[in-house]
């Protein structure tokens, strides 16, 4: 099993209740190197060889599954963008022309613009946001 497939388990049971050895325990956290796998739980700190850790060996348990919360809907593809990116796009294009027409506009379509860059950055900001409650 690869690095990123462990992480990618240990982060779907982190905070839930998993069976190991027959005794239920809330995964509180790990970390993971090339040779090591250290899960702490509630009850115990179980380390494993990179190589031999296995994660049937850590069902969840049957309490865990029924409280798993459901993700949140997702975003409309237009989100804070408008539809599809649409009305920047306009704007940014009004912007151009006004400035061509009249050079005293610059100051105020330099502001519009970093309005504008902070939008993007903040729906940047809930894509990954989405990738993250949506991975599997």
């Amino acid at each position: 099993m690869k690095l990123f497939e462990i992480e990618k388990f240990l982060y779907q049971v982190k905070d839930r209740v998993v069976v190991y050895k027959g005794s239920e325990q809330r995964v509180l956290r790990f970390s993971i190197n090339e040779k090591t796998v250290k899960i702490v739980t509630d009850k115990d700190d179980i380390t494993f060889l990179t190589e031999d850790f296995n994660p049937d060996d850590f069902p969840m348990a049957a309490e865990a599954v029924a409280n798993i919360p459901s993700l949140p809907e997702p975003m409309p593809l237009g989100g804070i963008l408008g539809s599809s990116g649409v009305d920047f796009i306009k704007l940014a294009k009004e912007n151009i022309d006004q400035v061509k027409r009249n050079k005293e506009y610059i100051p105020q379509a330099s502001a519009i613009n970093e309005q504008l860059k902070t939008m993007v950055e903040f729906a940047k900001v809930q894509l990954e946001f989405a990738k993250l409650v949506t991975r599997k």
